[in-house]
Parts: C-alpha cells; sequence; structure tokens
C-alpha cells in the first residue's frame, strides 16, 4: 500500500509541471494596442475568395489585407440585348484586430471599369472610376480559434456612396450579416451565411430588404493547398427583382502562415446573374 501511495505521489510530482505548460493562452488582455504575441496567432483565416464570408476574425493588434489582383466580368442580357464587359484591379478589403473577437473592416475598389455594348444599335458605353466604399465591424461570438467544431459570429456594415461616373447608387445603405463555420471533418468544412441588406431599390426611389443566403464547401487538399465550391443566391423585395444565383469555385495556397493566393470564378446560374467572373487574389497578414 505504501509503495501505491509512493507511486502515485511520485507521478503526480512528474506531470504536475506539463499540465501547467499546456494551459491554453488568454488573448483576452490584449487590444489593438497591446498586440497578440506572433507566437499565438491563430491559423491564418479569410473571407475570400468565396462569397461566403467567415465568423473569425484577425487577432487584436494585427492586420490583414484581403485584395482582388484582378477581376473580369462577362455577361450577355438576351432581354435588353446587351453585353457588358468589367474589370477591376486591387480591390481591397482592410481587417484591423480591435480586440481578440471584434474587428474592423474597410472594403472599397481603387478602380472599375465597366463597358456597356448594345448588340443591335451598336453603341458602346464606358463606366469607370472609384466604387463605393463598405465599413463593416465583425464580432464573433464562438469558436474563433477554430478548435471548436463550430463558428459564429455577426457583422453590421454600412455603404457609404462613393462612387464615381454612375458606377452604383447615390445612397447610404447597410445591413447584417450572420456567418457561420461548421467543421465536418478535420479537411472538410462548410460555411453557411445569411444576409439581411437595407438599400436603395432599382426602380423605386425608397430603401426595400435584400436578402443573400450561400453555402460555401470547402476541403484541404494539404497543408498548403485547398479548394472550394459554392453555391450563392440573392432576391431584393423590390417588384419585379429575379433571383441572382451563382455557382462558385476556386483554390488557395498558402505560400506562408501569413500569405496566401486565390483564384477562381463565380458562374451565373440564372438570368439576372453576370454570365462569368474568373478572378485572382492575394491576402497578407501583418
Amino acid at each position: 500500500m505504501r509503495s501505491l501511495i509512493t507511486y502515485l505521489f511520485t507521478t503526480t510530482l512528474l506531470f504536475t509541471p506539463v499540465f501547467a505548460d499546456n494551459k491554453t493562452y488568454d488573448k483576452s488582455k490584449h487590444h489593438i494596442f497591446y498586440p497578440t504575441p506572433a507566437k499565438e496567432l491563430r491559423e491564418l483565416t479569410t473571407d475570400r475568395p468565396d462569397k461566403t464570408e467567415g465568423p473569425f476574425t484577425v487577432d487584436a493588434g494585427h492586420y490583414q489585407i484581403e485584395f482582388d489582383m484582378a477581376t473580369y466580368t462577362y455577361d450577355r442580357n438576351k432581354q435588353d440585348k446587351t453585353r457588358t464587359y468589367a474589370y477591376t484591379i486591387f480591390a481591397p478589403n482592410f481587417r484591423v484586430g480591435l480586440y481578440d473577437n471584434l474587428e474592423l473592416n474597410l472594403i472599397m475598389t481603387s478602380f472599375n471599369s465597366v463597358k456597356t455594348k448594345e448588340i443591335e444599335a451598336g453603341h458602346t458605353s464606358r463606366n469607370q472610376g472609384f466604387d463605393d466604399i463598405l465599413l463593416r465591424f465583425k464580432y464573433n461570438f464562438w469558436g474563433n480559434e477554430g478548435k471548436d467544431r463550430t463558428a459564429f459570429g455577426v457583422i453590421p456594415f454600412v455603404k457609404l456612396p462613393t462612387n464615381h461616373n454612375h458606377l452604383g447608387n447615390k445612397s447610404y445603405d447597410g445591413g447584417v450579416i450572420l456567418p457561420l463555420d461548421i467543421k465536418i471533418t478535420d479537411k472538410l468544412g462548410l460555411g453557411v451565411m445569411t444576409e439581411v441588406d437595407y438599400q436603395k431599390g432599382e426602380s423605386v426611389k425608397r430603401h426595400v430588404f435584400n436578402f443573400v443566403n450561400s453555402a460555401s464547401l470547402s476541403y484541404d487538399f494539404t497543408d498548403k493547398a485547398s479548394g472550394f465550391v459554392e453555391i450563392f443566391t440573392e432576391k431584393s423585395r423590390e417588384r419585379g427583382s429575379k433571383w441572382d444565383v451563382t455557382l462558385d469555385f476556386g483554390m488557395t495556397y498558402g505560400v506562408t502562415d501569413n500569405v496566401q493566393l486565390d483564384a477562381g470564378a463565380y458562374v451565373g446560374l440564372s438570368k439576372q446573374a453576370d454570365n462569368i467572373t474568373p478572378f485572382m487574389g492575394m491576402t497578407c497578414r501583418f
């Protein structure tokens, strides 16, 4: 009996320091002016290249920029008998970690060009310039470290009408996004999103509600490479509006722990949606 007690006491002394060293690091004390240490940063997560937003925030005191290096859009409208060609250069999303579970986003388009050609009349018009600015906050309720099976957040936002040359409406719009992430396996994940917008209608002067729903299925092929396929739907409450539905797919590649490249395309499944939008993008964390 004495030998058993001695063995248990000795084992406890040996393993107690190990358990103490494995305690979870407390990130709640960090903020934008007291950054999270580099060794404690969570795995790089992005809100691109799919359209489904994620619930994960940037670590406190750190910065992340996600941007389209180049985007091209082609659309043929059989009803209006027009063809649209558009491209965007450097459309950044600046993300700033304010606290461990709260971040600030500033989304803008540096340069946008849209050319519309009337097929029968042969007339061509072009609109070029800056687009609108989105100001957003993202708050994570749970699962921010990516260790849980689910993660959930909320993203309220407001749109500032800064566009040039009729590239958007001249109205202050807003809305809220509810993103949910589900870890099916260690390699397979599902992201779903519900969004409600309150924006100025296209054919009416008053504001109307706009509803967005999407689901993105992602798979990690290796530690650096992953791919996704996504279904995206959008519908306005404005009278006469139609469904905007796209099938999206793409790949991401992690160059380093803080740099990621991506490429893919959005393919229109409904008449309202653009026919195809291929893109290339990049994410950098500081």
